[in-house]
């Protein structure tokens, strides 16, 4: 089947089931004001008839910041394992070459440092367990997923740093005659640069606030910021935590669910540890599932703005949950 979308400046063609063997082929473009990605990607599921799986990839992506403009350029390669049912084991090599150019005359000095082109040549190592009853409209289950990346050192090329990650999401039926699910969510990573890298690349860095993460901010709102110039920078370290509650509005023609939510989290930036200081919102959405996935739409409120910010945002996403 072949799925055409547009929306927004969306598109996306994707082909769930080529040639009759599961595999799976697609093109997702999405051009804004400030951005553009263009991705091509491929996944068998079943490589030369073995229990592993394969996935391919290839982007290219443009953003422009307040003070720099970011190119992306490069592509990926996925070798994955099942086993002992809900387990999934994968490997993923990255080579992806990145240009900052046009940064502003004021801005911070970590972002004049990294103007120019650099390359990345990383490996990652994922391990998952995942018994949602389902991926895409889970009620029950957990999904736990662990990875660990190292970029340059034996792999060679220009940055170098590791990155560790862990990110579990745990469903569960609330009520079950209504169909009301709740959805608990936390998230923790850590980045730090080695050898010649003198800093973790900007492209590296964490940021929290958009669809994903704290959904009461703008993209990258949450971030350390450089004391002399104000600018966002990116941290090393970040916590996130999520809770939210989904329940059926309309069931007969379309699954529509609407949605409560909450999220807290932090950016901690180099020398700074972890600590329990959080920016929160809450917010209300809209759930639906469609030919290219789960489509979510969220109003999200900043409960404690800082100056800057703004109050609430809207943030809209397809094909993709926790």
């Amino acid at each position: 089947m072949v799925v055409i979308f547009r929306f927004f400046g969306l598109f996306f063609l994707n082909e769930a089931n080529l040639f009759g063997l599961g595999r799976r082929v697609g093109i997702n473009v999405s051009v804004g004001t400030r951005t553009e990605r263009y991705e091509l990607f491929y996944e068998d599921p079943a490589f030369f008839d073995t229990n592993y799986s394969l996935g391919l990839a290839l982007f290219k992506s443009t953003r422009e910041f307040t003070d720099f403009d970011e190119e992306r350029t490069g592509g990926s390669i996925t070798l994955g394992r099942r086993f002992l049912r809900f387990n999934r084991a994968s490997l993923t090599y990255r080579l992806e070459e990145v240009s900052i150019s046009d940064v502003g005359a004021a801005a911070s000095s970590l972002i004049k440092e990294q103007e120019g082109t650099t390359t990345t040549s990383s490996l990652t190592l994922g391990l998952s367990r995942d018994t949602r009853d389902s991926s895409l409209d889970p009620t029950r289950g957990y999904r736990v997923l662990a990875t660990a990346e190292e970029a340059g050192g034996p792999l060679n090329f220009d940055n170098n740093f590791y990155k560790l990650e862990l990110d579990g999401s745990v469903y569960r039926l609330l009520v079950e005659d209504w169909k009301v699910v709740g959805m608990l969510r936390g998230a923790i990573g850590y980045v730090e640069s080695f050898g010649d890298t003198r800093s973790v690349p900007i492209q590296e860095r964490y940021f929290l606030g958009g669809p994903f993460t704290l959904r009461g901010f703008r993209f990258r709102d949450v971030s350390p910021r450089d004391p002399a110039t104000g600018d966002r920078i990116g941290g090393n370290k970040f916590l996130l935590g999520t809770a939210e509650i989904q329940f059926p509005l309309l069931e007969e023609a379309i699954s529509l669910k609407g949605a409560v939510f909450f999220d807290a989290g932090n950016v901690f930036a180099e020398g700074e540890p972890y600590a329990l200081s959080f920016r929160t919102d809450a917010g209300v959405g809209i759930r639906m599932i469609t030919p290219l996935g789960p489509l979510r739409l969220d109003w999200g409120y900043n409960l404690r703005p800082r100056d800057g910010e703004g109050r609430s945002h809207i943030q809209f996403t397809v094909g993709r949950i926790f």
